[in-house]
């Protein structure tokens, strides 16, 4: 890839991160501190790309220049190509700026959130997890109830859809706003709540937990609910579908984690490697943790 199609390639992911954060181009290039006219320029693909300017705008998006080659294919690929055309002295300043990027933005992190389907593990990972941290459990759900005064199910009886939807939102901004660090489980249709699921993935290390659609039924009816299993067929085709259409949106994650066939103590250890830079876990506590699945296994 040559530098004409490099500079091309900055100006759709420029463009995309900002149309996906709902910001104008004005908003943008105030918050970066730079002209109007050069964010133009610089999303047309026409403008000499300066890493100063580039790193500024990236900063104001609240994302790093790897997550700015990361999404597609060859992501790993553009990077290398980007990098190559760096002086020495231009790298050195990158992994200095990274670096503290890196630490700036998980700072600002409010922990873990959990995404997927009823089914794949959420609960009781995401339990687990806040346990063997030291951090608060809390579920989004419970706190759409607190914050409307009734049940989910009421909720959606009497304002459908949109109106979950906004309380949803809302709930999760008083979580972000709240401070402290938390491990999060989300409902699973989370991502087709396009203003809550772009806070989470800003404010959260998220990971997606992922099963087969048979893990997910049979999971569901462990914790009580009988319904899907009277037409199991059909509720398997139901789900395997809901897995089909969402997996580009819960693929928007910081991370996969597949539960299928594997003992919760494997799976939280895996958890516990990925939530490693956000939330630290306490070994005794960890160990106790360990103790408690291993009886349970």
């Amino acid at each position: 890839m040559g530098r004409k199609e490099t500079v091309q390639l900055v100006a759709r992911r420029l463009r995309a991160l900002r149309e996906a954060r709902g910001l104008s181009r004005a908003r943008l290039a105030e918050r970066a501190g730079i002209s109007e006219r050069y964010l133009g320029l610089l999303e047309k693909g026409e403008a000499n790309v300066s890493l100063g300017l580039l790193l500024r705008v990236l900063r104001a998006l609240e994302v790093t220049p790897l997550e700015l080659f990361a999404h597609g294919g060859r992501g790993g690929d553009e990077l290398a190509t980007l990098l190559a055309g760096l002086t020495a002295r231009e790298r050195h300043e990158l992994v200095s700026v990274v670096r503290r990027w890196l630490e700036a933005r998980r700072a600002r992190l409010r922990g873990v959130a959990l995404v997927g389907l009823r089914g794949a593990g959420k609960t009781t990972l995401g339990r687990a997890l806040a346990e063997a941290t030291g951090v608060p459990f809390r579920r989004l759900s419970a706190e759409v109830e607190r914050l409307a005064g009734m049940r989910v199910d009421e909720l959606f009886a009497l304002g459908g859809e949109e109106a979950y939807r906004r309380f949803e939102r809302e709930a999760l901004e008083g979580l972000v706003a709240g401070g402290g660090r938390m491990v999060l489980e989300t409902a699973g249709g989370i991502v087709h709540n396009p203003e809550a699921f772009e806070i989470l993935l800003r404010h959260f290390r998220t990971v997606w937990l992922t099963a087969t659609p048979e893990d997910h039924l049979e999971r569901v009816r462990a914790q009580g609910d009988t319904r899907p299993m009277r037409g199991f067929d059909r509720a398997r085709e139901h789900v395997a579908r809901l897995l089909e259409t969402r997996a580009p949106l819960y693929g928007r994650a910081d991370h996969r984690l597949d539960t299928s066939g594997r003992p919760v103590r494997a799976c939280l250890e895996e958890l516990l490697a990925l939530a490693a830079p956000v939330l630290s876990a306490d070994e005794r506590k960890r160990g106790h943790v360990s103790e408690v699945l291993s009886t349970e296994s």
